[in-house]
């Protein structure tokens, strides 16, 4: 049964094809991407969604909101939580949502993403290569969707990637079906893997939902449009770097400032030699990954997945 014909049998139905299809692979691609599920009774098949996100980003509230409008725009009701007060684990605290019980929920889950009742997409890979014959309009929006709920960007190297474990492959081969390169890298030892393309690549196919400028979204385009050098510094940089370096900043701080300011990309190894150079010593990160967004990620612990029930 196709996703159009059950929700208009089981919720109300969409006055724009077009738009409602879009709407349904993006929240499919928050489904797989944030999803972790409690499963009961296969015998009435209903599910809720319930999830939380990082206050960090104001933003992350109007991002929750326009998520919930797509619920509702299939006859699925929800409501606004109170969010969650910053702690020690979750230092921001979290914006958080909730839907009702419904069947339409519990179809996706096993119908679309192809789960056993069972199943956890935590655990258990998706089977949904049906989605990489779809048009290609709509993989985008899966892909958007993805993007926006386990998507970062990682700055020293101009690179988008999406945590994927268990659906590595799923996520390379849907990225391939776009014409984007993208590689791999998998940790077996953590159950971790992840699948990373170009920013480029992820500028042109707008990967994270045009309709919602969040804050990697903004970084995004800011990267795309960033001036490069990969050569030779101009003197100017030359000199707006070595002076930064003088105010003790750190390195990404100091990347970020010139993209910020000057609308240009440059490396932080490139700056990390420059420190050297000026004997300048810088004091090692809590983290390794040169993400521009940095931790905590869009989505706190426990509350910041979405979190999937049934009674």
């Amino acid at each position: 049964m196709s996703i159009w014909k059950f929700v208009s049998e089981n919720g109300s139905r969409p006055s724009n094809r077009r738009q409602f299809l879009d709407s349904v692979y993006y929240l499919l691609g928050w489904l797989v991407g944030d999803a972790g599920k409690d499963m009961g009774s296969p015998r009435r098949m209903t599910a809720r969604l319930r999830f939380g996100l990082s206050r960090r980003h104001p933003e992350n509230r109007e991002l929750g909101n326009y998520l919930m409008r797509i619920v509702g725009s299939l006859g699925i009701r929800w409501t606004r939580l109170p969010d969650t007060p910053p702690t020690e684990r979750v230092p921001y605290g979290s914006f958080r949502w909730n839907t009702f019980y419904s069947p339409i929920l519990g179809w996706m889950l096993t119908a679309a993403l192809g789960l056993d009742w069972s199943e956890r997409t935590t655990r258990n890979p998706v089977k949904m290569k049906w989605v990489l014959t779809a048009p290609r309009r709509l993989r985008i929006w899966f892909l958007r969707g993805l993007a926006d709920s386990d998507g970062s960007l990682v700055f020293g190297n101009r690179e988008v990637s999406i945590t994927s474990q268990p659906n590595t492959r799923f996520f390379s081969e849907l990225l391939n079906s776009l014409g984007v390169r993208n590689f791999i890298t998998e940790e077996r030892n953590r159950d971790f893997g992840m699948v990373t393309f170009s920013v480029p690549d992820a500028v042109r196919i707008q990967v994270f939902s045009p309709h919602m400028m969040t804050h990697r979204r903004r970084l995004l385009e800011k990267l795309g449009g960033a001036k490069t050098f990969p050569r030779h510094w101009p003197k100017w940089l030359e000199l707006k770097v070595t002076s930064l370096l003088q105010t003790k900043l750190g390195v990404r701080e100091i990347c970020e400032t010139i993209l910020e300011e000057n609308h240009t990309f440059i490396r932080m190894h490139t700056v990390r030699r420059k420190a050297e150079a000026l004997g300048i010593e810088f004091a090692k990160k809590s983290h390794g990954r040169d993400s521009i967004s940095g931790p905590p990620p869009l989505c706190e612990p426990y509350q910041g997945g979405a979190l999937v029930e049934f009674p």
